[in-house]
């Protein structure tokens, strides 16, 4: 009786797990930092685009995505070559 229940347990529990997550999962929150930084040294990733998607939509986008685009690093960078490095994982 008890390898029965193991049994029974082994196979509900298998059945009813949450599937796994599809690749990482990157945390958007730093997204309007990153721009209002960007913006006040001047760098174009921080203006609007030419469709109107301001930094901060399309930051918050490519982040929820599943891309990493550090905008924490962004957030504190002291110039654009610094944020450039940031995005390029440097």
């Amino acid at each position: 009786m008890r390898c029965l229940i193991v049994a029974l347990m082994l196979i509900f529990s298998s059945c009813c797990s949450v599937p796994p997550q599809v690749g990482p999962r990157y945390d958007p929150s730093a997204c309007p930092a990153a721009c209002r930084n960007l913006r006040a040294h001047g760098c174009e990733a921080g203006e609007d685009l030419l469709d109107g998607t301001t930094c901060e939509e399309f930051c918050t986008e490519t982040v929820l995505n599943g891309h990493d685009l550090r905008p924490w690093c962004m957030a504190k960078a002291a110039s654009c070559a610094a944020a450039d490095r940031c995005s390029a994982g440097n």
